[in-house]
């Protein structure tokens, strides 16, 4: 505004200089005559309106003014440019700045903000956009009840984990006890079955001879002592039973009377120790053994022999034409001999599934 005043006044100066200029010549040349100042006037009254440069600086003006209002306007839409860019920062501070008071509101969530992102709603989103303590209040309460909701579900699902396993157990421990009752029962009845068998034998006072039978196993089940056994049956109390064999069970009477009578037997024995002993027993020209291996390899032989002395054996050898003959034991009958064998087949220390009774000159 000022350059334009400037710019007028120089074209009003000018102009003025112009037509002094312009009425001073006129002057000179009207003094002769003065028929001559008519026209003199005419120049003044037509060189005033020519103001040449005034009329180019007005058009200068409105060119620099067109000019000034160009440059305003791109320096407004520049402003409007920063000013959304400002408002764009803005938001950007306040979405953040929500972000963070969820976090606050939830420690234990994953969303992570960057070092960028915090130092931002830090300097700029902090004064500009603040959350609400009723909106942070009602975000940590909406957590929390979900928090508490996730432990409910998780104590239920353990309750009914407990539950099933108690269950399981109550039916593997109903299965047990029935497991056992029926086993129970069936020892019962097989028990009573056997007491059964033996009041029935026992009766009787018979028994047959079964695979496994000793004189010792009859006597644990039929209460009978071993020498009232052997005695009721004319029997040596080491001989063997032979399968099938009827043996006596002698009753209680029985077994008192033959007891008595062992008591006499042995209480005469003193007076007669000058008697000879029986036929039987000094009088017999054989005895018998075991024979349970004969081979010619003496290292199996030696192996052997040392394996039945281990086992507690008596164990004697002899040579003939096919190699060395292995003998367990020394009886004066078959039926001892033949009872060691038998407990030789039951020994599991040694190997006697080959063995037989062996009658040798004395």
């Amino acid at each position: 505004m000022i350059a334009k005043q400037i710019i007028l006044g120089s074209a009003l100066l000018l102009g003025g200089v112009v037509t002094i200029f312009a009425m001073t010549q006129n002057n000179k040349s009207a003094k002769p005559d003065d028929s001559v100042q008519q026209p003199v006037k005419e120049t003044q009254t037509v060189a005033r309106p020519v103001a040449v440069p005034l009329t180019a600086d007005v058009a200068t003006e409105e060119k620099v003014l067109a000019q000034k209002q160009r440059e305003r306007e791109i320096y407004n839409r520049q402003l409007a440019k920063e000013a959304d860019a400002l408002l764009n920062e803005q938001e950007q501070a306040r979405m953040l700045a929500l972000d963070k008071a969820k976090q606050e509101a939830n420690p234990t969530s994953s969303t992570q903000i960057s070092a960028d992102s915090a130092s931002k709603s830090e300097l700029i989103a902090v004064p500009a956009v603040q959350t609400r303590p009723e909106a942070v209040e009602a975000a940590r309460a909406a957590e929390q009840k979900k928090a508490a909701e996730q432990k409910a579900a998780q104590e239920k699902q353990l309750a009914e984990q407990k539950a099933k396993e108690a269950q399981s157990t109550k039916t593997a421990d109903n299965k047990a006890a029935e497991s056992k009752k029926e086993q129970d029962t069936k020892k019962a009845k097989t028990d009573q079955s056997k007491s059964q068998n033996k009041a029935q034998n026992t009766a009787k006072g018979k028994h047959t001879v079964v695979q496994g039978d000793t004189l010792i196993r009859l006597s644990s089940t039929y209460g009978v002592p071993v020498s009232a056994l052997a005695a009721a049956n004319n029997m040596s109390r080491n001989d063997a039973l032979p399968l099938g064999r009827t043996i006596n069970i002698p009753s209680a009477s029985e077994v008192a009377k033959i007891e008595r009578s062992q008591k006499q037997t042995n209480a005469q024995k003193p007076a007669k120790t000058d008697e000879k002993k029986p036929a039987s027993s000094t009088n017999s020209a054989y005895n018998y053994s075991v024979q349970v291996a004969i081979s010619p390899d003496k290292a199996k032989v030696d192996e052997m022999v040392k394996k039945y002395r281990a086992a507690g054996y008596q164990v004697s050898t002899s040579q003939t034409s096919r190699g060395t003959r292995v003998l367990i034991g020394s009886a004066n009958s078959y039926d001892e001999a033949n009872a060691l064998k038998q407990k030789l087949a039951k020994d599991g220390r040694v190997d006697a599934s080959g063995a037989w009774v062996k009658k040798l000159e004395k």
